[in-house]
């Protein structure tokens, strides 16, 4: 039996957590069982979902919910303004990812699908979150990331291996028809959505770059992010005042630069942000 500094006590033989909190409702996290009056899911990846009414979390998913001998008798979450509700309850308090180490409910800016706060499990010394789907979200600045995969071939697959990490575009290419192509507005996209189900991807700012650089190592990016090429990935920005080029973020020895609009260069989108 193992105590935490926020009173909890976990018990390893069992599967259940008994999450009591001065001055909070009581909160018992257990994996599967029968359902309750959830409160939310708590994924692998650390992040926290809140299901519908009828809904109950997966079994791979840690499920928090609301102690029965409260006696409030509710049996479900009364659409979004509820579900808000609930997450801004849960906001500081414990949490488990399944299998994982305890930590607490924090709140991501800028990054949601709807107009509820998006809540994550975060372990002291969580950073990057990886949601399992080729996204990636920073924790300090709130940015959800493309993860490129393996594949492309240079400025031959910008449109057929949009997420090759050899596949390079120009910066017309990568401002109009990659980004329709991820957000899911081209003519042969209709259906589809958007990249891992979001539509406002975009080239990041310089500023925004940078801030997954890590100069310690090369390529210089956290390894989190895994497949990346020690070359220039383009930024939103550009500089029209002589020949049109574009600036872009040097991942072998850190560093903004400036390339060629024409010149076809390794692509990374982004989302969120204020």
């Amino acid at each position: 039996m193992r105590t935490s500094g926020w009173g909890l006590v976990l018990v390893r033989v069992a599967v259940t957590l008994v999450l009591a909190l001065p001055g909070a409702s009581a909160i018992v996290a257990a994996d599967g069982g029968d359902p309750a009056v959830i409160y939310a899911c708590v994924k692998k990846t650390g992040e926290v979902t809140i299901p519908g009414p009828s809904e109950t979390c997966r079994q791979t998913e840690t499920t928090l919910r609301r102690s029965t001998e409260g006696g409030t008798g509710e049996t479900g979450l009364p659409g979004t303004a509820g579900r808000r509700a609930i997450a801004e309850e849960l906001i500081g308090l414990p949490c488990a990812t399944p299998g994982g180490p305890l930590g607490l409910i924090l709140e991501v800016p800028s990054y949601g699908r709807s107009g509820s706060p998006t809540l994550l499990c975060l372990v002291s010394g969580w950073r990057f979150i990886d949601h399992g789907d080729q996204t990636i979200t920073d924790t300090q600045t709130g940015l959800m990331w493309e993860k490129k995969v393996a594949g492309g071939n240079w400025g031959n697959t910008c449109l057929t291996e949009p997420h090759g990490v050899g596949s390079a575009c120009t910066w017309d290419q990568a401002m109009d028809d990659w980004l329709d192509l991820l957000n899911g507005w081209c003519d042969s996209c209709a259906g589809k959505g958007g990249f891992a189900g979001y539509t406002d991807w975009r080239l990041p700012t310089v500023a925004e770059l940078l801030t997954i650089l890590d100069t310690s190592r090369v390529p210089a990016i956290y390894p989190a992010f895994g497949e990346t090429e020690a070359r220039e990935y383009l930024t939103a920005s550009s500089d029209d005042a002589g020949p049109p080029a574009a600036v872009a973020v040097n991942f072998y020895n850190g560093g903004a630069i400036e390339v060629s609009k024409s010149y076809p260069t390794r692509v990374r989108a982004v989302r969120g942000g204020p």
